[in-house]
């Protein structure tokens, strides 16, 4: 990986892909301050020659609104009064937001803040809350459904059966848009090591999408492997501190956010990847607030051997810094053992982080369509700031 080189220029068959999450919602005196980010965004956009911009694209790892952005003091009580003030004013004609969707086409995920901060299932020692907990969560879903998917559903409670993961793709690059927030389960003592942060539908439909993908690579081995992006708001890696100190804590995994909660979900869709040998994936997140690039070397223990990579997108809009996640929450660079469990072998795991220094904005990729250039380049684009770097697709023959 390099660091500090210029934003490069995208090439005529190249994919642009602008990745962020986290736009707070502002105060009365501080909208302009809030829309910089998109702005920026737009500006990009509008420079662009229109074959450019046409192979452009905007992914937003959830947090597009903030529905609990008083924690409740101030925030309406009826929910279509809430959702509705929330993704009007995220929406209004000519904000930032709507000028950009204007320009590129958009593809979200739901996170906690589209519901309430980290919001989960309630587990079975919880207080019985009359189902209020549940109907936040598809009062959430229904109202993300309608306003950022476009999707007009007869009432709320029949959100409860529509999937939010899907498969799609950006002029040639696979996608897969996972739901980590809806359909995780809540948490124990007693299932900690085997709560999953998806349902087995998704799991199953995210597996069978990386096997066809792979089968494709595999047809001609002289054609270098397509990426693999998988799009969730929660980060694969790096891990947390405290995570990585003692993985064995209970305390430590009950009160995570991200996958580093469900070590049953990391452990099973990592040893998939590195069974079937599937290269070139790349993990796209949100939600803390703190731009990173990981490179991740996974081993099984019949050394077979796949690298990934985690990017971490800016925050648009995160203006209090005690809420924002610091480079030093995290062990960017750690040589560690997953244990080999009843389903998933042993797996070796190497972890190396780069943290670009920019504030509020979003990353930027380049992407090649087609074969020829092994790099794709990540620019961590903020208002003050850029660093950009270089990833390293695995073109390698594999006999």
């Amino acid at each position: 990986m390099s660091t500090s080189i210029a934003v490069p220029e995208a090439g005529p068959e190249d994919i642009t892909v602008f990745l962020a999450s986290c736009q707070y919602s502002p105060d009365i005196l501080r909208t302009q301050l809030s829309n910089r980010s998109l702005e920026r965004m737009y500006q990009t956009l509008e420079g662009m020659n229109k074959k450019q911009r046409w192979r452009s694209y905007f992914l937003m790892a959830g947090d597009s609104i903030y529905a609990d952005r008083t924690a409740g003091l101030f925030d309406p009580v009826d929910p279509k009064a809430l959702y509705d003030q929330a993704y009007r004013e995220l929406k209004r004609r000519g904000s930032a937001w709507s000028l950009v969707r204007s320009r590129v086409h958009v593809e979200s995920t739901i996170d906690d803040h589209e519901i309430v901060d980290n919001w989960e299932p309630l587990n079975e020692f919880s207080e019985n809350d009359g189902g209020e907990n549940w109907k936040k969560m598809l009062d959430g879903k229904y109202y993300f459904l309608k306003h950022i998917r476009n999707v007009h559903l007869p009432d709320r409670a029949s959100s409860d059966g529509v999937p939010l993961w899907n498969s799609t793709e950006l002029h040639g690059i696979p996608l897969f848009l996972m739901d980590t927030r809806t359909e995780r389960e809540g948490r124990t003592i007693n299932n900690w090591t085997k709560a999953t942060l998806f349902k087995e539908g998704q799991r199953d439909a995210l597996k069978a999408w990386l096997k066809m993908l792979v089968d494709e690579d595999n047809k001609d081995p002289n054609s270098p492997p397509m990426p693999k992006l998988i799009m969730s708001g929660s980060m694969m890696f790096p891990r947390r501190l405290k995570t990585s100190e003692d993985e064995q804590a209970i305390s430590s995994t009950l009160q995570a956010d991200s996958w580093d909660g469900y070590p049953a979900s990391r452990h099973d869709l990592l040893a998939f990847i590195v069974k079937h040998r599937i290269r070139n994936v790349i993990f796209l997140s949100g939600d803390e607030h703190l731009p990173c690039f990981c490179r991740i070397v996974i081993t099984d223990d019949a050394k077979n051997s796949v690298t990934v990579h985690s990017i971490h997108g800016s925050s648009l809009y995160a203006p209090y810094h005690f809420a924002n996640a610091h480079e030093y929450d995290f062990a960017g660079n750690e040589q560690f053992t997953i244990r080999e469990s009843l389903h998933w072998p042993e797996l070796d795991i190497q972890t190396s982080t780069q943290y670009p220094r920019t504030d509020d904005g979003y990353a930027q990729l380049i992407i090649p369509r087609k074969g020829g250039n092994a790099k794709i380049n990540v620019s961590f684009i903020g208002q003050k700031s850029t660093q950009s770097y270089a990833l390293s697709l695995d073109y390698s023959v594999i006999s």
